[in-house]
């Protein structure tokens, strides 16, 4: 009876997402003090083209830095980084289906601040930086 029913609940995709979601801790959602959907979840492993090509966030995010993924378009979010470089990696790319237009990830692959705006806001940007990563030297 019990191996019936779980035939019949892993053959929903949504079921076997949130079990595997469940055993590998990527259901875990951390207050980060941001509304944004992703803020405080996993980040998804989103294929990016930039200016070498196509890349996996997930190679990105190998170094286990901080990084600021600018989505906009324009590289500007990435490039206003200035006095945070020492902290923060930055990269502009593009992603299809993308949650946000701008993403800030932990060393550990949460996302910490998010944005869907196409300009998002500088100083809002900067406070999450120096909330998560210490304010600039």
């Amino acid at each position: 009876m019990l191996r019936e029913l779980f035939t019949e609940l892993l053959r929903d995709k949504a079921n076997v997402r949130h079990i595997a979601d469940m055993t590998t801790g990527a259901d875990i959602c951390y207050y980060t003090g941001d509304t944004h959907p992703p803020a405080g979840r996993w980040a998804p492993d989103l294929v990016l083209r930039n200016e070498n090509g196509p890349v996996r966030l997930a190679e990105l995010t190998r170094g286990a830095r901080p990084l600021l993924l600018d989505l906009t378009g324009d590289g500007a979010l990435a490039e206003g980084l200035a006095g945070a470089h020492d902290r923060v990696d930055a990269v502009t790319a593009h992603a299809d289906a993308a949650p946000a237009t701008a993403l800030l990830l932990r060393p550990d692959g949460y996302v910490a601040w998010a944005s869907s705006a196409p300009r998002p806001d500088r100083a809002v940007r900067h406070a999450a930086l120096g909330r998560w990563f210490g304010a600039a030297a």
